[in-house]
C-alpha cells in the first residue's frame, strides 16, 4: 500500500512538473512573439508616419491607406499604439482590424487570435478613451470591438476586462450634441449596442454587470426615439392593418414603389437607424434570459414600448431595400438583416423571441396578453403572404429565398409565443 501510494505521488509530481514546463515554454514563446510583434509594429508605424508626411491627401480614402492594405495584425496594433495622438491612424487601424477578423476567409480566426494575444483590445480601448468626441473613431472602434468578440469567448472576456461596458454605455448615454447632431449619433450607438450584445452573450455575470449599468432604460430610450424618427416618414403606416387577399396578390404582381426616392446618404442613415433598433432589441433579448433582466424591462414599461416597435415592424416603413454595411467596413454585418420590400421579418422574429422569454415573468406575461391581437395580426399577415408567394410562383421574383426564410422564422416564433400565452401554469 505504501509503495503504491508513493508511486502515485511520484506520478502526480511528474505530471505537475510537465505541466509547469509546458506553461513556462508557452509563456516564453508568447514573450518572444510579443517582442517580434513590437518590432514589426514600430517599423510599420514609421512607414505610416512617412506616408503621412509625404502625402497631403493621405487620409482622403481609408480604403487606399497603408494601414487598410495591411494583412498583419502586428502592424495594425503597432501603428495604433505608436501613433495614438493621430486620430486618423486610429480610425484606419480600427477599420483594418474589423475587416481582418470578419473577412470571409480561413485566416480570419487566426487574425482574431493574434489581435487578442497581441494587445488589440488594449489598443482599441486606448483609442476610444483618447477620442471620446470623435464620431469616426468611436464608431469604427466600437465596430472593431464587436468584430473581435464575434463568436469568441476569449474576445468577449477581454472586452469585459478591458472596460468596454463603460465605453459602450458612455456612447449610449451621450447627448446628440456631443457628436455634432442626431444623425452622427445613430451610427455610434448602433456600434455600442453591438458591443453590448457580444458582452451579454458571455454569460450571466456579464449580463448582471450590464443591468447594473442601467442599460435597459438606455436601450428602451433608443427604441422609443428610433421608432418615432423613422415613423415620421409617413404617419399613414402607423396604424397597421391586415390587407385582404386581393390586395396582397396585387402587391406581389405589381409591387408598390413605396416612399419617395432618397439620396444615398439619406438611405444610409435610414438603414443605420433600423440597424440600431435591431441591435437594441437583440441586446434586450440576451438580457431577458435571466429574471433580473425581465424585471428591469417590466419596471421600465418596456413591454408596451416593444409592442409599439412590433407594430412599426409590421409596416413597410421597416423595410430594408438595400443592405448597406456600416461604413467604411468591407464585410462587417451586425444582424441577420435581409433585403426586402415588405415589413422587417428579422425584427419581428427578434421581438417574438424576446416576448417568449419575457413570458417567464408573470407581470410581463399579463402585459403581453393585452397585446395578443398584434401577434395574431403578425401570424395572419405572414401566413397570407406565404400563401400568395406559393400561388404566384416565379412572378414574385423580388422575393428572395432569404426573405421567405425570414418570414417563416417570424411565423414560427409568433406561433410559439401564442402557445406560450395559452399555456396555463
Amino acid at each position: 500500500m505504501a509503495l503504491a501510494r508513493r508511486r502515485e505521488e511520484e506520478e502526480a509530481a511528474w505530471q505537475e512538473e510537465e505541466r509547469r514546463l509546458e506553461m513556462s515554454q508557452q509563456l516564453a514563446e508568447e514573450r518572444a512573439q510579443a517582442a517580434e510583434d513590437a518590432i514589426i509594429g514600430a517599423a510599420f508605424a514609421q512607414r505610416v508616419a512617412e506616408e503621412r508626411a509625404n502625402l497631403d491627401d493621405w487620409c482622403a480614402s481609408d480604403v487606399d491607406s497603408l494601414i487598410a492594405n495591411s494583412r498583419d495584425p502586428a502592424e495594425v496594433v503597432g501603428a495604433m499604439r505608436e501613433r495614438l495622438d493621430d486620430a486618423k491612424t486610429q480610425r484606419q487601424g480600427c477599420i483594418a482590424m474589423a475587416n481582418l477578423v470578419m473577412a470571409p476567409s480561413s485566416v480570419s480566426a487566426s487574425h482574431r487570435a493574434r489581435f487578442l494575444r497581441g494587445g488589440g483590445v488594449q489598443a482599441l480601448s486606448e483609442s476610444l478613451r483618447k477620442y471620446p468626441g470623435k464620431v469616426d473613431v468611436q464608431e469604427c472602434g466600437l465596430w472593431a470591438a464587436a468584430a473581435l468578440a464575434h463568436n469568441s469567448v476569449p474576445g468577449t472576456t477581454k472586452l469585459h476586462l478591458g472596460g468596454f461596458l463603460n465605453i459602450a454605455m458612455a456612447a449610449l448615454q451621450r447627448a446628440p450634441r456631443g457628436y455634432g447632431g442626431e444623425a452622427r449619433l445613430v451610427g455610434v450607438q448602433a456600434a455600442a449596442c453591438a458591443v453590448l450584445r457580444r458582452l451579454a452573450g458571455g454569460g450571466v455575470v456579464q449580463q448582471v454587470h450590464i443591468l447594473r449599468a442601467d442599460a435597459v432604460p438606455a436601450l428602451l430610450g433608443i427604441l422609443r426615439r428610433g421608432v418615432h424618427e423613422l415613423s415620421g416618414e409617413s404617419t399613414a403606416h402607423l396604424a397597421t392593418s391586415t390587407a385582404n387577399l386581393d390586395t396582397h396578390v396585387l402587391n406581389v404582381l405589381d409591387p408598390p414603389r413605396g416612399p419617395p426616392a432618397r439620396s444615398p446618404d439619406e438611405e444610409r442613415q435610414r438603414v443605420t437607424h433600423i440597424r440600431l433598433i435591431e441591435e437594441a432589441v437583440l441586446v434586450l433579448e440576451s438580457l431577458a434570459q435571466n429574471g433580473d433582466g425581465q424585471a428591469a424591462i417590466v419596471m421600465e414599461s418596456g413591454v408596451d414600448l416593444l409592442f409599439d416597435v412590433l407594430r412599426w415592424a409590421l409596416s413597410p416603413l421597416s423595410a430594408v431595400r438595400e443592405l448597406i454595411p456600416p461604413l467604411p467596413f468591407e464585410s462587417v454585418s451586425t444582424s441577420a438583416t435581409v433585403v426586402c420590400e415588405g415589413p422587417n421579418s428579422v425584427l419581428q422574429t427578434s421581438l417574438c423571441r424576446l416576448f417568449e422569454k419575457l413570458c417567464e415573468n408573470f407581470t410581463a406575461k399579463s402585459q403581453i396578453q393585452r397585446h395578443r391581437s398584434v401577434i395574431d395580426e403578425l401570424r395572419q399577415t405572414v401566413e397570407e403572404s406565404t400563401a400568395i408567394s406559393s400561388l404566384v410562383g416565379e412572378t414574385a421574383q423580388y422575393q428572395t429565398r432569404e426573405v421567405t426564410q425570414a418570414a417563416q422564422a417570424a411565423l414560427k416564433w409568433a406561433t410559439r409565443l401564442l402557445r406560450r400565452l395559452d399555456k396555463v401554469v
